[in-house]
């Protein structure tokens, strides 16, 4: 098997992030000649034969993706792409904010810099909002959180936070890693300050 061209490799990245729809990713699986070469038989057999209308059979074809990524590179392009969302305020930017909060409560404890500034996390109410009513509620965050999103992708982009791929011990895809390479003082920006305001 070879490694997956990049272009490739970034369709693979949209689907798992659900930035590109099941029927986009399925003509990419038919109409791609050369996909074979890139996974086991097994699975390339598997993703062709896949009913794409069966939601499970969809999350089978992330499983079988997941086998033949870099997971750590595509945790990196997720959260970059998060994170580019909130700046860019493209559609269901206050999904994308809201989204951060199951990040960090997975483990990415970094992103607490703007989470506590944007919403009290005890407060679940989120979880039913309309996309658009996120929207509304995040509106109030700007523009001072871009500031914040542009500053945590400094971080990873200057290797401050190392992203880590989930470990074989981990039991779903909702653990995440990362090294914290900052100095005291610049954790206290991100971490004691906002932590004390609300614990």
């Amino acid at each position: 098997m070879n490694k997956l061209p990049q272009d490739y490799e970034q369709i693979c990245f949209r689907f798992l992030a659900a930035d590109l729809s099941i029927s986009e990713f399925e003509s990419f699986i038919y109409e791609t000649s050369d996909l074979e070469q890139y996974f086991s038989k097994d699975d390339y057999l598997e993703l062709i034969s896949l009913d794409y209308r069966d939601i499970e059979n969809t999350l089978t074809a992330q499983d079988i993706l997941k086998k033949h990524i870099n997971l750590k590179d595509f945790e990196i392009w997720r959260l970059k792409f998060i994170l580019n969302c909130i700046i860019n305020k493209e559609k269901g930017y206050g999904s994308c904010i809201a989204f951060l909060n199951d990040l960090y409560s997975g483990g990415y404890y970094f992103l607490r810099l703007f989470l506590f500034d944007w919403i009290d996390l005890s407060d679940r109410s989120f979880d039913s909002l309309s996309i658009e009513d996120l929207d509304k509620k995040s509106e109030s965050s700007y523009p001072k959180i871009i500031n914040k999103a542009q500053h945590v992708i400094d971080l990873i982009e200057t290797g401050k936070i190392s992203i880590e791929a989930p470990t074989d011990n981990d039991t779903n895809n909702d653990i995440y890693h990362y090294t914290d390479h900052r100095t005291e003082d610049e954790r206290k920006i991100t971490d004691t300050d906002y932590a004390n305001k609300y614990w």
